[in-house]
């Protein structure tokens, strides 16, 4: 601690410090003497903005950053979105010209695009299709993304009630579920028996 110039410079003893909190005087509106800060009206409107976000935030359903990224959807809601994705996949293939016999099999791969599963004689047609229309591959994805989360919910939920029931016998019946194969991904038949 270093004393004020009146009483020179030296060693000075450091001990507990002790702190006496300054408070207002009634009816002065301050915090009385001391620094003040003044808040421009651009930080007041970004902190609204951050104060509207956290209140619209808590009052919906919490699912971490994959709530604001990318809304969950009912069952039902999937089933219908993933029969409004197989429609226009079979319109696309009829505008283009690309027969649904042998029926086609589809998946995301790792990067995202659109694959035929196997091989299939107009594979490469269907993909640089599928690769043409990104709102329809968006929407593919979305319902690949969808369905994997709810494959994974359903399975946590099976293991969660086997867990509270006896914990070793869970763990030795969902071994799968903590080994490193990956799943087969979501697929999307087109044509055959499955067409839209």
């Amino acid at each position: 601690m270093i004393n004020p110039i009146a009483q020179g410079y030296g060693v000075q003893s450091v001990g507990t410090p002790s702190f006496t909190p300054r408070t207002a005087s009634p009816g002065s509106g301050t915090g009385g003497t001391g620094d003040t800060v003044t808040i421009s009206e651009e930080a007041r409107a970004m902190s609204a903005a951050a104060a509207a976000k956290a209140k619209k935030d808590s009052e919906a359903p919490s699912l971490g950053l994959l709530s604001a990224e990318l809304p969950l959807l009912t069952p039902e809601e999937l089933a219908q979105k993933a029969e409004n994705v197989q429609s226009r996949i079979t319109a696309l293939f009829m505008e283009q010209g690309i027969p649904t016999d042998p029926p086609a099999e589809l998946y995301t791969d790792e990067a995202g695009a659109i694959r035929v599963k196997g091989d299939h004689p107009h594979k490469d047609e269907i993909e640089a299709a599928l690769a043409g229309d990104e709102a329809l591959s968006n929407d593919f994805r979305m319902v690949s993304a969808q369905a994997e989360i709810q494959k994974a919910a359903e399975r946590h939920t099976a293991f969660a009630a086997a867990y509270a029931k006896d914990p070793d016998a869970a763990v030795a019946r969902f071994a799968y579920l903590f080994d490193d194969i990956p799943d087969d991904p979501f697929t999307m038949t087109i044509g055959g028996s499955e067409e839209a």
